[in-house]
């Protein structure tokens, strides 16, 4: 099991977005919103981070800072809908729908999203 747990971060604005590019993750990111996994969470979506990785080119992991370009917000949405619908463990539906709604509230406002290690 991962020794860490993934925060996930979506810019509400553009503003969000300049805030969230220009930040080593320790500045106050009052146009983002904070979306946390738990360990076990994390640990479970691993594959799903790893089908990412494939598809757009990243690396997700616990010791990068990563972005899901606002261009592939859509097709991770979908990834993850469909892993949830195949889900049979409690936890990982947690995470699934906590990264979901990360994703939908990306994609409605038109943003990225970062994933934290």
């Amino acid at each position: 099991m991962c020794e860490q747990a993934y925060t996930l971060l979506v810019p509400l604005n553009k503003e969000g977005e300049n805030e969230l590019l220009g930040t080593g993750g320790d500045a106050d990111l009052p146009n983002c919103q904070e979306f946390d996994l738990t360990e076990k969470e994390s640990w479970l979506l691993d594959p799903l981070f790893d089908s990412y990785n494939a598809m757009f080119g990243i690396i997700i992991d616990y010791y990068e800072e990563e972005f899901i370009l606002a261009k592939d917000i859509p097709q991770a949405l979908t990834m993850a809908k469909t892993t949830l619908k195949r889900s049979t463990d409690e936890t990982e539906q947690r995470g699934l729908n906590t990264l979901i709604s990360a994703l939908q509230m990306a994609e409605n406002h038109d943003t990225c999203m970062e994933i934290v290690g």
